[in-house]
């Protein structure tokens, strides 16, 4: 029999050599990430967009949901804080000054959030809170420059602590809960829950709409996902036989989100799930990789040494560490830390058990805790089908008299129904925005964004018959019935507005 200690220590325990691939992984997707938000800066995070700081900051739940993307609306500002953003991004990258380099991360991104709420999609919360979770683990003690310049002969091969805790027990709050909340018919007594899915006209892929076509497919999928969601967390932390389980089901779980985003537009979605199984990787797949490929080690180990040698010679290197000394890894946190990080897990784990039995609540004096750490835990991701999705018509009057669709970059409007109705939407992120544009407090949102609209169109064409006139947003809106099959469109006006009211 083994101890207790080192039963807890295998199934709760992180591999250093996997936590400096996560780390690596993560940054790359933070800069992902940072890159795809980028093309949308104007209109989500400038005063002169969407969504101007005045009507955003009336939305904040609480006093503590800070934003740093508040204290300016404008463009140079906004393009100042993503580019110090991505160097913080760049510093996790390479693992110096990595604690320090993690919650400044954590901060820009839980930042991102707050100054805009309506166009976050399920990888946002993912990576939110593998980025949380993430300042209580020493993710540079491996494979980065600060252990580059803190050798330490005793380095362990296993991180066991709370945050190691934290954030395994987080992924699997991910899956298991997600199952738990697939109560209806069509998880468990038709078998068509994938099938809905992909009736879902606004995200679906053309590789979506093939499936779809196979029931026995659909319907196979749809019972693997459940009971992989279900028992998949479980066996990940079975103490015999761990590392074979959670190879298989590292290997099952990547799959079906390469599965998801090859049928449904998702964007990061898939490269966030994917990344947080990370952790999971045990030590005996690297040993394994390293005894399997020892030239390629060689020859690795050779170019780490040319590199270090490189390094430890550059004179703006050593400048810039005699400014900014590298951090030396704490492989054991402070004991305030471990007991902050486990405060923190029993209120997640309380919260994600509050989303199946309604009867456990949170506190009302302790609410303010999930959406100002970013901890909010709800995965009821495809849970329930779609009773109706469609598309929208951003409808244009021309001073010559055309109308245009601006959805379209100006082309004539036209009301027939799309081959492809999720080409229709630029990305992830303005499915949900635009979603928000139907909601009961849509007026105002409407309004900004047809001003915005105007403004862009006209900033071009001002002064010729071009110029824009009137503008009328209208959604196409299609029926999802129960045997699947689409019925509609319905042309719903959701805003009109006049440009000229604007100047």
């Amino acid at each position: 029999m083994f101890p207790i200690k080192n039963v807890l220590e295998m199934i709760l325990g992180i591999d250093v050599r996997s936590l400096a691939i996560f780390r690596i992984c993560l940054a790359i997707v933070v800069i992902a990430d940072l890159i795809l938000r980028f093309e949308d800066i104007e209109i989500f995070f400038t005063d002169y967009g969407a969504f101007p700081r005045i009507f955003q900051m009336d939305k904040l739940a609480s006093p503590w949901d800070i934003s740093i993307h508040f204290i300016s609306g404008t463009y140079a500002f906004q393009v100042i804080l993503f580019l110090l953003h991505g160097i913080s991004a760049m510093f996790l990258l390479f693992g110096y000054k990595t604690r320090f380099a993690t919650v400044l991360v954590w901060i820009f991104n839980h930042s991102l959030y707050f100054r805009n709420p309506a166009i976050t999609y399920a990888g946002d919360i993912i990576l939110r809170l593998i980025l949380f979770w993430s300042m209580f683990l020493p993710l540079g003690v491996k494979y980065s420059i600060d252990s580059l310049m803190n050798p330490d002969k005793e380095q362990p091969k296993q991180i066991f602590s709370i945050g190691s805790t934290a954030i395994l027990l987080q992924v699997a709050f991910v899956y298991f809960f997600a199952a738990l909340l697939k109560t209806g018919a069509e998880w468990h007594e038709t078998g068509n829950a994938v099938s809905h899915a992909l009736s879902d006209i606004k995200i679906v892929k053309p590789f979506g709409l093939f499936i779809k076509n196979y029931p026995l497919i659909t319907n196979s999928l749809t019972y693997f996902v459940y009971w992989l969601e279900f028992l998949g967390p479980v066996f990940l932390f079975i103490p015999v036989w761990n590392p074979i389980f959670r190879i298989i089901l590292l290997i099952l779980f990547t799959t079906i989100q390469i599965g998801f985003g090859l049928c449904l537009n998702l964007q990061l979605f898939p490269f966030e799930s994917s990344l947080m199984m990370v952790p999971f990787i045990p030590g005996i797949v690297w040993d394994k990789l390293f005894y399997s490929f020892k030239d390629f080690k060689s020859k690795f180990d050779i170019v780490k040494n040319n590199f270090v040698s490189e390094l430890i010679t550059n004179k703006l290197f050593l400048a810039l560490i005699e400014i900014f000394p590298p951090s030396r890894p704490n492989i054991k946190s402070p004991l305030a830390l471990e007991i902050i990080a486990a405060c923190l897990l029993i209120f997640v784990t309380i919260s994600n058990i509050s989303t199946v039995y309604k009867k456990i609540k949170i506190p009302d004096e302790f609410k303010w805790i999930n959406p100002t750490l970013g901890l909010t835990q709800k995965w009821a991701m495809f849970a329930s089908p779609l009773s109706s999705a469609g598309w929208y018509i951003f409808s244009g009057i021309l001073s010559d008299g055309s109308n245009i669709d601006l959805n379209k970059n100006g082309e004539p409007v036209s009301f027939e129904t799309p081959t492809l109705i999720s080409k229709t939407y630029k990305n992830t992120r303005w499915v949900n925005f635009t979603t928000h544009l139907r909601t009961k407090e849509r007026s105002l949102k409407c309004f900004y964004f047809s001003r915005y609209l105007c403004h862009k169109w006209n900033s071009i064409n001002r002064g010729t018959n071009k110029e824009l006139k009137d503008i009328e947003i209208i959604f196409m809106k299609l029926f999802i019935n129960k045997d699947l099959t689409i019925t509609g469109p319905e042309r719903i006006t959701l805003w009109k507005l006049s440009c000229q009211s604007n100047y």
